[in-house]
């Protein structure tokens, strides 16, 4: 048997074991928004909406669910379009991952209410 046969035997036999934060496999992969972040460190929650046929009307009705997802660098804002993927469990309910952010938002301050007031125009006296 040649090296590389030996090799790859031992690959194929050897057990995948997914890291910290790695993901093995094909994941399932959601898109959300981030809903809440600060309150635990490397952990925010992300907001995942779906469509759903109504059991009753056949309407479609939106359902949220709220996910922990971990964030290893705290790089996620309040705000922004994620992109997570599953993973193995890292905490009790903590069980996606953040892959990619889509939208990344910068700190922008609310404008001042005074400059958005547009003036009245005034009346012509008779």
């Amino acid at each position: 048997m040649s090296l590389s046969r030996v090799a790859a035997a031992a690959q194929s036999v050897a057990p995948k074991v997914a890291t910290k934060g790695a993901i093995g496999g094909a994941a399932r992969v959601l898109r959300g928004s981030v809903t809440k972040v600060g309150k635990m460190d490397k952990t925010a929650i992300v907001s995942v909406d779906r469509q759903v046929e109504h059991p009753l009307t056949s309407k479609l009705v939106t359902r949220t669910t709220k996910l922990l997802v971990h964030d290893p660098t705290n790089a996620m804002e309040e705000g922004n379009s994620v992109i997570v993927k599953a993973c193995r469990p890292l905490s009790r309910r903590k069980h996606y991952v953040l892959d990619s952010i889509l939208d990344p938002r910068e700190n922008q301050s609310l404008p001042d209410p005074s400059d958005l007031r547009i003036p009245l125009p005034k009346k012509k006296s008779k």
